[in-house]
């Protein structure tokens, strides 16, 4: 496997795994190679690594970044592989949540809100259900 294949898999495993890609650094030091040889495979940076690999890095905002990870950390708690049909249901229990303790309105509301408002109550929700006081 070549130095390319090899940055490649690490970098598809590492999104797997984070559910964010690694840094240049990260990835250089894991391969035991040095940034500039890392550079001289992907001369266009981050940018043609993560390109490369097929994941997305850096351009989606902090607060997508952070739904990813809540929503990982759901599928954690329920032992549920990632599908469509988790993600909604992520979703709907986190709404569900609301609407047992805010009321109906906040719940519809909150679909109004950042994404960054959602993803406050959801990491409330997700340390309830972590010890067993959720759902």
């Amino acid at each position: 496997m070549d130095l390319r294949d090899r940055v490649v898999k690490l970098v598809q495993d590492y999104y797997l795994e984070h559910g964010h890609p690694p840094s240049m650094r990260y990835i250089a030091r894991a391969l035991r190679i040095s940034t500039k040889t890392l550079y001289r495979a992907f001369p266009g940076g981050a940018e043609e690594v993560y390109r490369a690999a097929g994941v997305g890095g850096g351009e989606l905002p902090d607060s997508y970044e952070e739904f990813v990870r809540l929503y990982r950390e759901y599928l954690r708690l329920s032992g549920l592989p990632d599908s469509a049909a988790t993600l909604s249901g992520f979703v709907s229990e986190v709404l569900e949540y609301v609407r047992g303790r805010l009321g109906r309105a906040a719940a519809e509301g909150l679909a109004r809100k950042p994404l960054s408002v959602f993803n406050k109550i959801a990491r409330i929700y997700l340390q309830v259900r972590s010890r067993g006081e959720g759902r």
